[in-house]
């Protein structure tokens, strides 16, 4: 039984493959040598057309509505060229269980975006901040190299999921449903 989420690398080659296909080239490793950077929405337009008719979350913008997407897409998967999983899941945890938060306090200096592992068939959750999001996967796209947008690319995905695997033990115990005894 797996306990953690993990990487399926072939299955982000895939999909990093459609990103270079976007900019005429059949192979990724070609596009890394003379492609142009891409950013987060550039991404999403291969990955999830359809992420920006989804209304942002409420009182929330546009970049929560990108983060949100990009959350689906590397937890829940891409579906376009029938890439797929782009992860293993933990048998107790469905790739539905990872999902993105926002904090609402104005004024509040910690990071506003959570990562939020919610445990099954119940309402308890165990988050940890989103990432800070690396400055080629926000700049304009066609700025850069190809090569440094797909190296933060899988820098961001692993630090994601690292983030998730610190809390994932949490959200199992909490879907176990095992109640500690109380003290006599």
């Amino acid at each position: 039984m797996a306990v953690f989420h993990s990487l399926r690398p072939e299955l982000l080659a895939h999909a990093i493959t459609l990103l270079a296909r976007q900019q005429g080239y059949r192979r990724t490793e070609i596009a890394d040598e003379h492609g142009k950077s891409f950013d987060l929405k550039v991404l999403l337009d291969a990955w999830q057309p359809s992420w920006r008719t989804e209304s942002p979350p409420p009182g929330m913008g546009a970049n929560s509505q990108m983060l949100r997407a990009f959350t689906y897409c590397v937890f829940v998967g891409v579906w376009e060229d029938d890439v797929g999983f782009m992860l293993n899941h933990p048998d107790a945890l469905g790739p539905h269980c990872v999902r993105l938060s926002f904090l609402m306090k104005d004024g509040y200096e910690a990071p506003r975006a959570l990562l939020t592992v919610h445990a099954a068939a119940t309402d308890m959750c165990a988050f940890v901040p989103f990432p800070p999001i690396p400055a080629i996967l926000v700049a304009a796209p066609n700025t850069g190299r190809f090569v440094d947008s797909h190296a933060a690319l899988r820098r961001l995905i692993a630090t994601m999921i690292e983030r998730v695997n610190l809390v994932t033990p949490a959200a199992l115990l909490m879907s176990s449903g095992d109640e500690p005894e109380a003290d006599q």
